[in-house]
């Protein structure tokens, strides 16, 4: 700087400065990148059932250099993004495919989501600036390796809709039973919930339930109902309404009156011509009364005989 020709070069980078902080004109972009999706439907994860997932792509017109992924809005709880293997992470190479999950219980609404890509791509750029002044000549400014980029896509989704109703009943009537309890069971049989009890309804309602396979099992019943001991298996798809009516049957009762019926016999006679006709009335006491009719040469003594006893 000591020297006429420091002072020179300094004046010149000074000029180059103010200008470009005064300067109202844009730099192209020399990138092109857009987030596409490669699958179109949230779907149940074949990595992991409990989310649903999408799979998406960076598209460039340069081949090499890293994006990182972010997640704007409405975003539900515990949503992640991973690699194609579901190991989570934020950045990725360009080229490689990216995955978000989103818990489906977390799905208690419906919304929707920003998916931010923001790319540094290697392009080794030279910017060009052109002189103002006279009798200079235009200039080359080198040393950025990178450029930056960023292209959005919105994402929707919807309210878990997966529902599980179990309903109890008396057997052969539409009574709807309160208070009795249930185990949920995972499809190898673990206890989910337990000692779940039926409403003034007869009726659980389980909403926003992971789809899949099911074992519902009856722990305690009502009094004088006979306990339902086979478990019960459902399975159940993503968004679907699954109701299960299980009817309780009231146990049998087997009293048995083991007195003989009590009998009464009341002859009564009439004369004929020729013959004493007998008519015998048997009576039972809180049955029906049943009436013989037996024709003799002369009156013998009535003589009272038990009957058998029937109805056993």
């Amino acid at each position: 700087v000591d020297s006429d020709a420091g002072r020179r070069t300094y004046q010149i980078y000074l000029n180059i400065v103010n200008a470009a902080r005064s300067s109202s004109e844009v730099i192209q972009n020399n990138i092109e990148t857009s987030v596409n999706r490669t699958s179109d439907e949230w779907k149940i994860d074949e990595k992991d059932s409990n989310y649903l997932s999408k799979t998406y792509m960076l598209s460039s017109n340069i081949k090499s250099g890293y994006y990182r992924i972010e997640l704007e809005g409405d975003v539900p709880l515990d949503t992640k993004v991973t690699d194609m293997d579901n190991n989570v992470k934020s950045e990725f190479k360009v080229g490689s495919g990216f995955k978000v999950l989103v818990p489906i219980q977390s799905l208690d609404k419906s919304g929707s989501f920003k998916i931010k890509a923001v790319s540094n791509i290697e392009t080794k750029p030279v910017v060009y600036g052109a002189t103002n002044l006279v009798g200079t000549q235009d200039y080359a400014l080198a040393g950025y390796m990178y450029e930056e980029s960023i292209s959005n896509i919105t994402e929707e989704y919807l309210k878990n809709l997966t529902k599980l109703q179990i309903l109890k009943q008396e057997y052969g009537t539409n009574n709807r039973l309160a208070g009795v309890k249930f185990n949920l069971m995972d499809s190898e049989k673990r206890v989910l919930k337990e000692n779940l009890e039926t409403n003034e309804n007869g009726e659980i309602i389980l909403d926003n339930i992971l789809p899949g396979k099911y074992f519902i099992g009856e722990t305690e019943t009502l009094a004088g109902f006979n306990l339902y001991t086979d478990l019960i298996e459902v399975d159940i798809d993503l968004n679907e309404e699954c109701a299960v009516t299980i009817n309780n049957s009231l146990k049998e009762v087997k009293e048995l009156d083991k007195e003989f019926e009590k009998v009464e016999v009341v002859p009564s006679y009439t004369e004929t011509v020729q013959n004493v006709e007998k008519v015998a009335e048997i009576k039972k006491i809180n049955n029906v009364t049943e009436v013989t009719t037996e024709t003799l040469t002369e009156a013998p003594e009535a003589t009272p005989a038990k009957l058998p006893v029937t109805g056993y």
